[in-house]
Formats: C-alpha cells, structure tokens, sequence
C-alpha cells in the first residue's frame, strides 16, 4: 500500500501535473486572502482569569489603545511653537478613530494662589502675550498633574496622547492609523527640533515590516544553504533542485490554506516557510540519496528501478518521520495562547501537504528527469570525499575515544542544564527588535 501511495506520482503523471497546477490555483485565491495579525490580543488567552476584568475595565474607562506624539524644542514655549502644536491637536481631534487627546490644552491645572485651591484649563488656546506664556510655563513646571506627564522637568519637551477606540483586530487599522498620523508630523520637522510618534500602532507597522522582512530574506537563504548542502553531500545539481520545488509548492499551499481557513500571519506562522524548507526536505533528501545509491549500484541506469529501490527503503520511513512530525507540531492546538494556536495548525498543514507535494512530485520529477550517473558509492561502503573524511573521522571518534565521548556528552548536557534555568520568559514586543532600531531608540527617550 504504502509503495502504491508513494509511486503514485511516477504511475498517473498526466493526473499528477493535473493535480499540482489545480492546487496552485486554489492555493492563490487563498493567498489572496491572507491577514496580518501582529497586535497584543493574539499573545493574551482569553481564557485567563483576568481577561474579563480586562474587557469590562476599557468598556468603563475607555481604550487603553495610546500613541504618545513626543515633541522637544529649546523654544518649545514660543508663541509660534505653541500655534503649531495647537493646530496639530484639533487636527488629531478630527480623526474619527481617535477617543480622546491628551495635551497642553487639554490638561486641568490645580494649584493653591494665597491660600485658595484653583481649578482650571492650563490653558485653552495658544497665547501670543510672552509674559502670560511665561506664567502658563510655570504653573506646567509646577504641576504635578503636568510635569513628567505632559512636559518633561526642563519644559523643553512634551507630549501629546492620542487614545483611539479600541481597533487592534483590524488588520488595515496600524497601517492607516500610523501613516495618516505621520503625514501631520513630517512636515513638523522643521520646525522642532525632535518629534515623532510611539505607540501600539507604529509597533505593530515595525513588527509586520521586520517580519516580512526577515522572511524575504531567511527563506532564500535556507533554500540556498539547504541546495548547497544537497550539492555538496550528493554531489549533483540537478537533485538540488527537487527539494525546491516541493518546498515551494508546500509553502504555497500552506499560506493558501491559511488565507481560507482564517489562519492569520503572525510572528510564529512567519517562520514557516523555514521549517518547511528545513524539516520538509528531510524525505526529499533521504528520497534523493536511495535514488542515487541505487544507480551507483546498477551497470546499466535504470530510473524505475532506481526509484522502486527508494520506495523500499524510504517508503516506511518517510510516512513514520512526516506523521509523527505533523503530529508533535498539532499538539501546540492544545495551548490556550491565540498566537501557538495558529502556530499549531499553520505548521501541522505544512508538514503534511509538504509529504502530499513530495509524494506528488519527486517520483514524477525522478522518473522524467532523473539522473542517470550517480557520484555516490553503492550503499554498503564508505563514500569518499568530505563526506567519507567525516564519515571516518566519526567512526575514529566512536570506535577509539568512547569513554571520552560519554563523559563530554555528560558534562556538556549537565552545563547547559544548569544553564536553561537562566532562561527567561518575556512578551515585550519592542524585544523583538535590535537595541540600535529607531523604534527602541524614540521608545527610551
């Protein structure tokens, strides 16, 4: 059974292309409707203790959705500086998403005037007279309410809060949010001497840049590391290629599933593509080298007994390796965290339909194109080159050294033991960032 499942490939070819270009197809309208999820909701289980608490608090005061505009200037105080915040905050105000500004303008100032408490607006538009906007200074220095609230202890920086309702499941939402925002403050620039935006919005724009980022940049290298390893080790180029192609199909079909079935992109599903190409390619390679090894072994290259050669030595293997991979990867479902959970099922698909491709492709691609020389030595002897010099050089270790092996693999599980209890757990989202980022940077300040 298992070789009829395997060789299906190689005996209904014309059904098998037939089978892959539909998949493809149907694979693209589902990537077609694939989401972004980076927001804070996916790493909170809405199963824990407090997240009604969570749910009831901003229903009762209010989204805790905020974006901090942080402004620095040394004439910060200026009529025409003050003109210029004053416009950018009824301009926020304007934006139908936005809940409530926080600012110079808005803030009540408390303070005691011979003896008597007074209560009132620090100020409700901008001045032009220097002397009142000297007094309306010290009374933010003053402030408790304002200084190291709104205005820092110097009075050359503030900050402006803009708390929008709560859209954090919106997936056009940050980039919307974010991007509108940053048109009212480039052209700002000029004129101060420091201003920009932080908030869960521009976090989550970083996060989902950096993500896409890294994959267009980690698959391709794992693809060429893992096709450089097959040239070296197999020493053809031709095999490096079938790998690749059932990579490729299986990452394919993955995001198609993901965009069908509601399955959003997030930090952990970002990184499948690379397990795919990495762990996937473990039964292409396997496929590869019995191929091979069985035409090391023949006088006359014979492509279809070299591939019912595979089938007996890998078919078993390969259906035990893809199950039990599918499986430990499925049993993160049982995780009460939004963001394994679809981690779980992203990554348990992709190991699956990566046999399906494999059993689909690489019996078809062999039987058509497969190679008819082999540089490998027939299976029972040692191969030769680097792969024969490690080879030995293991066996050495093995064979002559074996009291030593133990006692390193010892001590050097015992070390790195003690050292896993320093691992620490953290779900601070600007970690995921390096220290020199520009985000981090405007975040210390």
């Amino acid at each position: 059974m298992i070789q009829n499942i395997i060789t299906f490939g190689y005996r209904n070819k014309t059904l098998s292309i037939v089978l892959l270009i539909v998949f493809c197809f149907v694979s693209v309208g589902g990537l077609l409707k694939i989401q972004i999820d980076t927001s804070y909701e996916s790493l909170i289980s809405q199963e824990d203790e407090g997240w009604p608490d969570y749910k009831e608090t901003v229903e009762e005061f209010g989204s805790d959705n905020t974006t901090i505009i942080y402004v620095k200037d040394k004439d910060l105080w200026s009529p025409e500086r003050l003109r210029m915040l004053e416009d950018l905050v009824l301009k926020i105000e304007e934006f139908e998403v936005v809940e409530k500004v926080d600012s110079l303008f808005s803030i009540t100032n408390i303070r005691d005037k011979e003896g008597i408490l007074e209560s009132g607006p620090l100020m409700d538009i901008a001045p032009e007279d220097a002397e009142e906007i000297d007094i309306i200074k010290k009374d933010a220095i003053y402030s408790p309410l304002v200084r190291r609230n709104l205005l820092a202890a110097d009075g050359t920086s503030t900050a402006i809060n803009v708390t929008v309702f709560q859209k954090l499941k919106d997936p056009k939402f940050n980039l919307e949010f974010y991007n509108k925002l940053q048109e009212l403050l480039d052209p700002l620039k000029k004129d101060f001497g420091e201003i920009f935006q932080i908030g869960p919005p521009r976090l989550n724009v970083a996060i989902e840049k950096g993500m896409f980022a890294d994959m267009s940049f980690l698959t391709p290298i794992n693809l060429t590391v893992l096709m450089g390893c097959i040239i070296l080790f197999l020493r053809t180029f031709w095999a490096a290629a079938i790998p690749a192609v059932t990579s490729g199909l299986s990452i394919l079909w993955t995001f198609g599933f993901m965009g069908y079935v509601g399955i959003p992109v997030t930090l952990l599903t970002a990184i499948v593509p690379s397990l795919v190409i990495v762990i996937g390619s473990t039964e292409d390679t396997h496929m590869l080298s019995s191929y091979l090894y069985s035409i090391a072994e023949q006088k006359s290259p014979d492509r279809k007994k070299a591939i019912m050669y595979m089938v007996r030595h890998v078919g078993l293997p390969l259906f035990i390796t893809s199950g039990t991979t599918t499986f430990g990867f499925y049993t993160n479902s049982m995780s009460s965290i939004p963001l394994i959970r679809d981690f779980a099922y992203a990554s348990s698909f992709a190991m699956f339909i990566n046999l399906v491709a494999t059993i689909l492709t690489v019996p078809l691609l062999l039987s058509m194109a497969g190679p008819r020389t082999s540089h490998l030595k027939p299976e029972g002897e040692i191969p030769k080159g680097l792969m024969g010099s490690i080879v030995k050089t293991l066996e050495s270790i093995g064979n002559n050294h074996g009291k030593w092996v133990i006692i390193i693999t010892i001590c050097l599980a015992g070390f790195l033991g003690y050292q896993s209890t320093n691992v620490r757990v953290s779900n601070d989202p600007l970690s995921y960032f390096k220290s020199n980022n520009q985000l981090v940077l405007d975040s210390d300040t």
